[in-house]
């Protein structure tokens, strides 16, 4: 792929997926807000969303199709370059979506005895913690796409699948300790 159009394909992937987070993000808050969601009704929802993503991953198989041109795009230039181990990330993205649910269910199990409204908290509060999911995003879609686009061959990518599951769940466990010690410190202001 030329480089021109490669650009052009990655800033269209990069405004649309950072698009369709902020729209889910707004939806899902409203909702929240809305409705007066519990802990657990949260859980189930979150559970359930990730559940089917995972399934409709499992029943596309290595398919490229999507429901916007420009992921379509992107899968079917990312599985040419990364040949194998794209298979390799596909698989493990579906075992991840599947764990995650698992993860969201025993969440809403703990949870079941409490009647804690979700949005509650801090509209300030609340926009530095989507900032904060927007950045991350944003620095693992970075990072992917260059390493995907500086490869010069499927070699290159040897062991990118466990190394990035690896990083990614250390990162996901320090982000997860930096947003709890945050939650904890905005709550003892609030007291």
């Amino acid at each position: 792929m030329d480089p021109k159009t490669l650009k052009s394909m990655r800033i269209k992937q990069v405004m649309i997926t950072n698009g369709l987070l902020i729209a889910l993000l707004t939806i899902v808050l409203t909702l929240f807000t809305m409705l007066r969601v519990t802990m657990v009704q949260m859980f189930v929802a979150l559970a359930i969303i990730v559940l089917v993503q995972s399934l409709v991953r499992l029943l596309k198989g290595e398919s490229t199709q999507s429901l916007i041109p420009i992921f379509e795009q992107v899968a079917i230039y990312e599985k040419q370059k990364m040949g194998r181990e794209w298979r390799k990330q596909h698989r493990m993205g579906f075992i991840s979506d599947f764990i995650l649910s698992g993860v969201f269910l025993m969440e809403a199990y703990w949870s079941r005895g409490s009647t804690d409204v979700v949005m509650e908290m801090d509209s300030r509060f609340m926009l530095l913690m989507i900032l904060f999911i927007i950045i991350l995003m944003n620095i693992g879609l970075y990072i992917h796409i260059r390493k995907v686009d500086h490869s010069t061959s499927q070699a290159d990518f040897k062991g990118y699948t466990l190394k990035t599951s690896l990083i990614g769940l250390m990162g996901g466990l320090a982000v997860g300790v930096v947003m709890i010690v945050g939650i904890v410190f905005y709550v003892l202001n609030l007291a």
